[in-house]
């Protein structure tokens, strides 16, 4: 920080030393050889200086083959101007993908990016490493795990009458040991097929197939109505399951 002078009448001055230029540690030592009185030095201050940090948010979670969401990436510190440019990668792109690249902006102390489940071989599930990096900074790695999504059903009424008029039930692709927020990645679509067993037989129709939409991941398929007494059950099939 250079010098200072502690004015007359006071006993101490605030200096500001100047940024660190690289990781390690310095001491500040301070004179003062031509005040009055000839004081004799105290003790040093030594700094502790790194390297600012990343970290890759949610390591260990799961995601949807064939499907997505967004995951973040952390700053110990605010980007500096103009924005930091942080590199993603993948160990395994045939498992799991992420852009090459997201830019945290100025100021900002994280961003996040889409995760997208890509297959899982044989199955039924595989892990990967993604990293993320950047000039100056500390990097980050964490596992992200993959599995074929599961088929939900739910909703549907009983008991009914055959007056009962139809009400909604839903479909959903679900990802395995997480939370029912994947979605479907574009272009691809998800369609359900359904098929009805039932006691007599033919008491229900089958509800008409439905496709899940990219970037989508439930629907309310149409209701049917039916023709007698009974039960039946209904089952949804994906058409063409992730892989």
């Amino acid at each position: 920080p250079g010098s200072g002078g502690i004015p007359a009448g006071i006993h101490s001055i605030y200096l500001t030393p100047p940024p660190a230029t690289g990781a390690g540690t310095y001491t500040f030592s301070a004179s003062a050889p031509s005040a009055a009185g000839s004081p004799s030095f105290g003790p040093s201050n030594t700094v502790t200086v790194t390297q600012p940090s990343m970290t890759l948010n949610s390591t260990g979670a799961w995601v949807g083959a064939g499907m997505h969401r967004n995951f973040s990436v952390s700053l110990s510190d605010p980007a500096p101007s103009p924005g930091l440019t942080v590199t993603l990668g993948s160990a395994d792109a045939t498992i799991a993908k992420v852009p090459g690249s997201i830019v945290v902006p100025t100021g900002s102390s994280s961003a996040s990016y889409e995760m997208d489940g890509i297959g899982v071989g044989a199955g039924p599930t595989a892990s990967t490493t993604i990293s993320a990096s950047a000039t100056g900074w500390n990097a980050s790695t964490m596992t992200i795990n993959v599995a074929r999504p599961t088929l939900y059903m739910s909703g549907l009424q009983s008991p009914v009458t055959t007056l009962t008029v139809p009400g909604q039930f839903y479909v959903q692709l679900q990802t395995p040991n997480s939370c029912a927020c994947d979605q479907v990645t574009a272009p691809a679509v998800a369609q359900v097929n359904f098929t009805v067993a039932s006691s007599p037989a033919g008491i229900h129709p089958a509800p008409a197939s439905v496709v899940i939409p990219a970037r989508g991941h439930r629907l309310n398929p149409p209701a049917t109505t039916p023709h007698g007494a009974g039960h039946h059950t209904v089952h949804p099939r994906p058409n063409s399951p992730p892989t």
